[in-house]
């Protein structure tokens, strides 16, 4: 019988390079494609992400808190101004800005540490 000889064939065979290089072609646009379609996921999610956090910096009860921070007399004192107005009673409780003055300094008697060596003597000077 008549045998083929497969080797000859596939060494004759035309553009087997060219299905080579479009196989590459091929691989290489899968590649783009995984790496566009991450891009744009990433770009839905962050436009998820930045519209739920935007709805929420403008919530009227945030915004309602914020507001009341806000217009604290504190706002406009530092921290160691609305410690000295605490200790001497001139604001209370209420009025403090609590992003600047922490529980800490609140509840701490020992105002001195706050204090700079010129105001501890000026101090000392006015209570004697």
């Amino acid at each position: 019988g008549h045998q083929v000889n497969w080797t000859k064939i596939y060494a004759d065979w035309p553009f087997q390079e060219e299905i080579e290089e479009n196989m590459e072609k091929e691989l290489d646009q899968y590649e783009d494609y995984i790496v566009r379609s991450f891009f744009w996921k990433c770009l839905s999610w962050g436009v998820w992400i930045g519209t739920i956090v935007m709805f929420h910096k403008r919530h009227p009860y945030v915004s309602n808190l914020k507001k009341w921070r806000r217009a604290t007399i504190g706002h406009f004192l530092s921290r160691e101004q609305q410690a000295l107005a605490y200790k001497d009673g001139i604001i209370g409780i209420e009025d403090l800005d609590f992003r600047k003055v922490k529980k800490d300094d609140f509840f701490n008697p020992r105002y001195d540490d706050i204090l700079t060596p010129e105001e501890r003597a000026e101090m000392a000077a006015r209570e004697s």
